[in-house]
């Protein structure tokens, strides 16, 4: 897809999705569903005679669309020892060859109705379920619903096993393992397993330390030995046992009548039997225990930072009644007022975390975790345990319990004003874990209710003895992931301070001073506008005001009560050197140096009033701020933002935070294979120019705090401001917002003063290019680009955009379906605005074994060859046209889109015309101009080739 040139937002924070509630599976029309109360009175739900059951629920977002769900009640912990990995690789056969669906027919059939592989249809494995979904199904064509149920019904009961089709799958599960295990765990954590939208994240390290060598402590990818021995029949076997109707469920949403719907699903499955007898279902193992403190290492070289974590685990209660809703919504407002405690508490810099998952059955698993320069992970680890042992002993005052409350109340409301804007592929995966997990589905606004009124009645002494439930003495255990040597990292002084830290008797944590946050005061007058111009082709307003600041704005009502912000300042990449492209980091530097006046916990108090999440970051030539959260909320964010300008504190406290966060993103462009490609072909394209060059670490972290903010300082004061608001509101109410906050500010440059930086030479080509990089030695990558410069309309880009995926079909057949040599090959079209002449670029990057990057090279080459020569086919044409329609269809009706579309309309107005006329263009491209374009773009003089490799 296009890479417009957006801001790179390095920093944010999001809200997990927190629909299902509390009871047994829910009602639906069929006679054979017994009532619940509380359950959505909008789900038709229902059993089957073979025990098959379904929920159906109608969703408006997005229109004209159904998506599909089905859960089965199978994962890695249902795996024998010599099955390891055998749930995952039934997955993956399941789009090999099924009954009705033979080979990759599957996948071609769901593509010609305009869904993708992978974004719109794919599948996940967890450790204790494996859940298909199909995404965005049209309903205009009665056929598509009717073809997803059969697709499903297959997956069910149809899998080929194919052995041809089982040693290719093999091959590309083992380059997948590679692949996962050459990533680094601080950014990617446990990608394997599913996870529904509204549980958290725990880590594969942390089930491994808590559960051992036992199916919930192990990786959902098996292991290379029981891979490579499994075999059609093994496989076949292992799928007839646990999949059966009783084991399963399908969860539909979105605009469907659910009378018809209802029909269609009951002959499609009613059918679905069982071979063989029913199995017994695998308990699960309890978490190892011990009266000493345990410490777990995990040594990660490539990680830029320590990653350590105290987990517990207590026994869930059974059954999902209001007893268990109350004991762990007592366990969530501690574990706030935990997270809270510990920001006052660590003495050093640290991304803090706070959550309890209950992913696995019969278990809840809280968590402390923190993410922290490694020479300061003993200090994290003492103070996580001493801050668990203060709360257990003597518990949380009066004064915390009401902030962590108001709190949990302002996310309820924020809960349910969003579910409206859900997408039904998303309430259809909440929908299958819900019925799946024995779950009630109930209404939003039920479950506000429920909430408010029992904080109403939640005791200080509910939440200490929640802590001491949750992290008994003898199941917690401390995790400790990073470039970690054990025999240096003084474990043994550790572990004896985490011992005190268990028996001493604690004394109360000091008061938090508290002062009440107070807005900063502008000293300004409002501004005023000074032109104002209606766009009507997009339906938005661009204005300026009389002190140079301008705002692109368009009202939507696609997220109701929603308003999102971004704030571009600044002169990113471009306004730095050749070599010193690290002083960009000077907005991180910014951030955490705070603003005057105000402390870190004031303006978070500020901003948790309004329920309002903001990011900061840096592209090619801007800095920004983003944010999003209710329409209330906006004139708060954005007098902060404005005083960040114009008050910067640039405290020494916020030094240390600055570094870790450079440090962390640093480390994602040269110690992952896929990072360093798109770094370095993209650096290549551009001839070295500063502007699209990642920065450095060694010259960045010689750079001082001082330097950063000496050389941001000056684009504080002067440099052009363009800020972008589209939500659920009016211009007067935009208009106003700015005026009071940036609109006071002093007279900004409306010239640009970087226009002579932005001239560039391409890098030459053909090329070919090896890097090596600092990483795990498991994972090469393969980038292929081919560079179109100068372009600007639409035309060129929606061509370019269908020609990169009828790119990626044939690679991805070639490379993973044929040959087995890699999990997910990804061709774009990748473009960057800020330099002069504007450029797209073509690429495709490959992920797989060091010892096959250059044999997957070349045969990427000949698919591409192949397709210059040979021109492609109407089938592939519309394969690859409809997702695209569909993707525009959706753009215009989504905020965040809208958001990227027009945060630089009036700094570069040229590349928004014809933004909202995608559809169009994308329904006229003919097979005979992409073939045109295929033979000019893929001429051999024009491709750059870089291979990567693990030094």
């Amino acid at each position: 897809m296009s890479a417009r040139p957006l801001l790179l937002l390095l920093a944010a924070v999001s809200v997990a999705f927190a629909w299902p509630g509390r009871a047994e599976p829910l009602p639906g029309g069929a006679a054979r569903a017994e009532p619940t109360v509380g359950a959505d009175p909008f789900v038709r739900s229902g059993r089957l005679a073979n025990g098959f059951r379904y929920a159906l629920r109608p969703h408006p977002v997005p229109p004209g669309r159904v998506s599909l769900a089905l859960y089965v009640d199978v994962g890695s912990r249902h795996e024998r020892s010599d099955e390891l990995g055998y749930a995952h690789f039934v997955e993956h056969l399941a789009f090999a060859g099924t009954r009705d669906f033979p080979g990759a027919s599957v996948i071609h059939t769901l593509q010609r109705f305009g869904l993708g592989f992978g974004s719109e249809f794919n599948a996940s494995t967890g450790r204790s379920c494996t859940v298909y979904e199909i995404r965005n199904v049209p309903t205009a064509d009665p056929a598509a619903f009717a073809t997803a149920l059969k697709v499903l019904r297959n997956f069910a009961d149809g899998l080929q096993f194919d052995p041809v089709a089982v040693k290719r799958e093999r091959g590309v599960i083992l380059a997948e393992s590679e692949v996962r295990a050459g990533r680094i765990s601080y950014w990617w954590g446990r990608e394997l397993g599913y996870l529904a939208p509204f549980s958290d994240q725990i880590g594969e390290r942390e089930l491994q330390a808590l559960f051992g060598d036992s199916a919930m402590g192990r990786s959902q990818l098996g292991t290379p030995r029981t891979l490579k021995r499994a075999t059609a029949t093994s496989l076949r076997a292992f799928h007839a046992r646990w999949y059966r109707p009783e084991r399963m469920v399908l969860a539909v949403a979105g605009e469907l009548d659910t009378a018809a719907a209802t029909a269609q699903v009951e002959r499609e499955f009613a059918t679905l039997a069982g071979t063989g007898p029913t199995p017994v279902d695998v308990p699960v193992a309890p978490p190892r225990t011990s009266r000493q403190v345990s410490t777990n290492l995990f040594a990660e070289a490539g990680s830029p930072m320590a990653i350590v974590t105290l987990v517990g685990a207590a026994p869930r209660r059974p059954g999902d009644d209001v007893e268990r809703g109350r004991a762990e919504l007592a366990e969530a407002v501690a574990l706030r007022m935990l997270e809270r405690r510990v920001s006052r508490a660590l003495a050093v810099a640290g991304q803090i975390e706070a959550m309890a998952s209950n992913e696995v059955p019969g278990w809840r698993l809280p968590l402390l975790r923190v993410r922290a320069a490694v020479a300061n992970w003993p200090v994290v680890a003492v103070t996580l345990e001493t801050e668990v042992r203060r709360a257990e002993q003597l518990g949380f005052t009066d004064a915390e319990l009401a902030t962590a409350v108001a709190q949990r109340r302002r996310q309820a409301h924020r809960d349910e004003r969003e579910v409206g804007s859900r997408s039904a592929g998303e309430v259809a995966v909440a929908l299958a874990h819900a019925f799946g997990q024995g779950l009630a589905f109930s209404p939003p606004d039920e479950e506000r209710r429920w909430l408010e009124a029992e904080l109403a009645t939640l005791r200080p002494e509910d939440c200490r003895a929640a802590v001491a439930r949750l992290w008994a003495a003898e199941r917690t255990q401390l995790v400790v992931a990073g470039p970690l040597e054990p025999e240096r990292s003084g474990l043994a002084a550790v572990e004896l301070a985490l011992r005190r830290a268990r028996t001493i008797r604690h004394a109360p944590l000091p008061a938090e001073a508290t002062v009440e946050a107070r807005l900063p005061v502008l000293s300004g007058a409002p501004g005023m506008v000074a032109a104002a111009e209606h766009d009507a082709a997009l339906d938005c307003w661009r204005l300026q005001f009389d002190n140079g600041v301008r705002l692109n704005f368009k009202s939507t009502r696609f997220e109701p009560g929603q308003v999102h912000v971004r704030v571009g300042f600044g002169y990113g990449l471009l306004g730095t050197e050749p070599g010193r492209e690290g002083l960009a980091f000077g907005v991180a530097a910014l951030l955490h140096g705070g603003i005057a006046g105000l402390t870190a916990e004031q303006e978070t108090e500020l901003l948790g009033r309004r329920e309002t999440t903001t990011g900061f970051g840096f592209g090619a030539d801007r800095l920004g701020f983003s944010s999003d959260g209710p329409v209330d909320g906006l004139g708060t964010v954005l007098r902060l933002f404005a005083a960040r300008l114009v008050k910067p504190a640039f405290r020494a406290a916020g030094e240390a935070h600055a570094r870790a966060f450079i440090d962390s993103q640093l480390a994602r462009s040269d110690r992952t294979a896929a990072m360093v490609a798109e770094d370095r072909i993209r650096e290549h394209m551009f001839g070295g120019h500063h502007a699209l060059t990642r920065p450095r670490r060694e010259a960045t972290e010689r750079m001082t705090f001082d330097e950063l903010r000496e050389w941001i300082l000056p684009q504080l004061e002067t440099s052009p401001i363009e800020i972008t608001i589209v939500g659920d509101l009016g211009l007067e109410e935009a208009t106003e917002a700015v005026a009071g906050s940036f609109g006071a500010l002093p007279l900004r440059s409306t010239v640009d003063p970087m226009a002579d930086r932005r001239a560039f030479v391409p890098g030459s080509t053909p090329q070919r290019l090896e890097v090596r990089y600092q990483g795990k030695g498991t994972v090469g990558s393969v980038a292929l680009a081919w560079p179109l410069p100068d372009v600007v309309g639409q035309e060129d880009d929606c061509r370019l955009r269908l020609l990169a995926d009828v790119l990626e079909d044939r690679i991805r057949v070639r490379l993973r379906q044929e040959m087995g040599k890699t999990y997910s090959p990804v061709v774009g079209l990748m473009s960057e605005r800020a330099l002069a002449p504007a450029m797209l670029y073509l690429r495709c990057r490959i992920e797989t074994a060091p010892r096959q990057v250059a044999q997957v090279a070349e045969a990427a080459k000949q698919v591409v060859a192949a397709l210059a020569a040979g021109g492609l086919t109407d089938e592939e044409l519309e394969r690859a046209r409809l997702p695209l329609i569909r993707a525009a269809e959706e753009n215009v009706v989504s905020n965040k889109w809208w958001l990227a579309t027009l945060s630089e309309a009036q700094s570069k107005p040229q590349f928004v015309e014809g933004q909202a006329d995608q559809k169009r263009i994308l329904q006229t491209v003919t097979r005979a101009e992409l073939e045109s374009l295929a033979r000019l773009l893929f001429a051999p003089d024009r491709l750059c080739e870089l291979r990567v490799m693990p030094e």
